[in-house]
């Protein structure tokens, strides 16, 4: 599979895997800035059950491993590649 193929599938991989974990999580989300940035503070509290969470992680952890392959074999590409 070539470097644009690889990229392509990530990328699918990673959207449809976050979209499928996204779609079907029940939580809340907050953001509270404060004057000393020592005081900002994000909370994310996220409950997914079911195939959607067992499909949307295992796809993006798949598309997350394409792309670093991908990152890989693009960087021995270009360090390989013959000058001239």
């Amino acid at each position: 599979m070539n470097r644009q193929k690889m990229i392509i599938a990530a990328t699918v991989a990673l959207a449809i895997g976050l979209a499928w974990v996204m779609s079907y999580w029940n939580g809340s989300a907050g953001f509270n800035v404060a004057a000393p940035v020592s005081g900002t503070k994000f909370s994310l509290n996220v409950e997914v059950t079911g195939w959607p969470a067992l499909g949307g992680v295992a796809l993006t952890a798949f598309g997350a491993l394409l792309l670093l392959a991908s990152a890989v074999t693009s960087i021995v590409d270009l360090a390989t590649a013959r000058r001239g």
